[in-house]
């Protein structure tokens, strides 16, 4: 039986007993690779994936809205409807990984994967790095407009109004980060798995907080040197 939490799973991986995680077609091929028959190798996507997606996307939420109004006993409207739902669920995107940045003007950088960009997600993080007495400058993202509640100085411009600065408030400073760690990625790793996502992300803060180093590589032997090394028995095992 395999963790509910992954998004992905091989068809070794699972037997005729994991209908709840990928399915009866998923669990009945996993049975099959298992029991010796040739099929061709391959995986699943799990349920977990499947309502991360929905979540994401609030499409349960969409869905719920047209089913309100639809009169089930009439076939052209459940036709019309079933039309509607399917748009909306293929032209959804995928959900992507989230990475979080709070950058000091002039100072330090600090980045974190994180599962979500829900509110309470946000604040959370927030809550752990940045002082009180901070000005907040962000977007006008949703998820920040309750900033001011908990005690903090927000302030904000509308992108999506192509206001991006408005005397000292301006988001340039983030917006610069993601740039160079976005063709840094791409550049140099080409490709990043979310397992190590947070390992990729450090590395970069590490790099920007010590950008005014003369001398970065000294810096990073006297770093590597502190670093306490991990047994093989300390490590989580990856999950894909």
């Amino acid at each position: 039986m395999q963790s509910v939490h992954k998004t992905v799973v091989w068809f070794d991986e699972v037997n005729k007993g994991d209908i709840a995680l990928v399915g009866g077609k998923g669990a009945n091929l996993g049975e099959m690779t298992q029991s010796g028959f040739p099929v061709p190798n391959g995986f699943a996507v799990t349920v977990a994936s499947y309502d991360l997606f929905l979540e994401r996307n609030e499409i349960a939420k969409k869905i719920s809205e047209i089913l309100k109004v639809v009169d089930v006993n009439k076939s052209d409207e459940l036709q019309s409807v079933s039309k509607k739902i399917e748009h909306i669920i293929v032209t959804s995107e995928i959900p992507k990984e989230v990475i979080m940045g709070m950058v000091e003007r002039g100072g330090k950088l600090h980045t974190k994967h994180i599962p979500n960009t829900g509110k309470y997600t946000l604040l959370e993080e927030i809550q752990k790095n940045v002082d009180k007495n901070a000005s907040i400058m962000t977007d006008n993202y949703a998820g920040y407009t309750q900033l001011s509640k908990y005690g903090y100085h927000h302030f904000s411009v509308n992108h999506s109004a192509s206001e991006y600065t408005r005397g000292e408030i301006h988001t340039q400073n983030i917006e610069g980060v993601w740039s160079q760690l976005k063709r840094g990625i791409t550049g140099v790793y080409r490709h990043v798995s979310k397992e190590y996502l947070q390992s990729y992300s450090d590395e970069f803060s590490w790099r920007y907080n010590h950008r005014n180093d003369i001398n970065i590589f000294d810096s990073l032997l006297k770093q590597v040197a502190e670093v306490k090394i991990l047994k093989s028995s300390q490590l989580s095992p990856i999950q894909y």
